[in-house]
């Protein structure tokens, strides 16, 4: 059930957290314990609890990325539920947290691939959905790795691409350049 709980977490706290607007200035940052670095805009909020760090950085004031970082978040598919979505993705279990995320929230799971960090094998899951007290649709980017018994997740959330104020093939998307910034900082060991 530790699995449900963290994966509820995350789809929660990136549907409701867009608190004020940031700086543009994005700083690289390493968490020596996980072995994994990344850039993030410098109006990082930290919390570190027993076995649980997050880190958040607002871009915009619809715009935002996430890193969390779960030690011993070994999964834990005993309960018969999960034993089954298991089961479903063929004992993967990483595809197996993708999918139990699409079903724990109301969204639409739009890309789902397999990824490789120098040599640490992960999942980038792309999801729609309307966020709580908006009327923008929303996208979130998850890239997540299991590495040395860690549950690693970065994420970016953003306006999704065809909303209606956005005019494909004039530009891209503003925010496509912010997350490609995120995602292609982010290294692991």
């Amino acid at each position: 059930m530790k699995d449900i709980r963290i994966i509820i977490i995350i789809i929660f706290i990136f549907q409701l957290c867009f608190p004020i607007l940031a700086q543009q200035n994005w700083v690289q940052v390493s968490d020596t314990e996980a072995g994994i670095t990344f850039a993030i805009p410098s109006n990082i909020q930290q919390y570190d609890t027993l076995s649980t760090r997050f880190y958040a950085s607002q871009i915009s004031d619809n715009e935002a990325v996430q890193v969390h970082i779960f030690e011993n978040a070994t999964p834990d598919f005993s309960d018969e539920i999960l034993a089954t979505a298991l089961a479903q993705e063929n004992g993967d279990s990483l595809l197996t947290i993708a999918r139990l995320m699409a079903l724990v929230s109301d969204c639409e799971i739009t890309s789902l691939t397999e990824i490789y960090d120098n040599g640490n094998r992960g999942i980038e899951l792309e999801m729609n959905y309307m966020s709580q007290g908006h009327e923008t649709p929303y996208t979130t980017v998850v890239r997540y790795f299991l590495i040395n018994n860690n549950f690693i997740s970065f994420a970016w959330t953003g306006e999704t691409v065809n909303n209606p104020s956005y005019v494909p093939g004039t530009t891209q998307h503003p925010s496509h350049s912010n997350r490609n910034a995120f995602f292609q900082s982010i290294t692991t060991q």
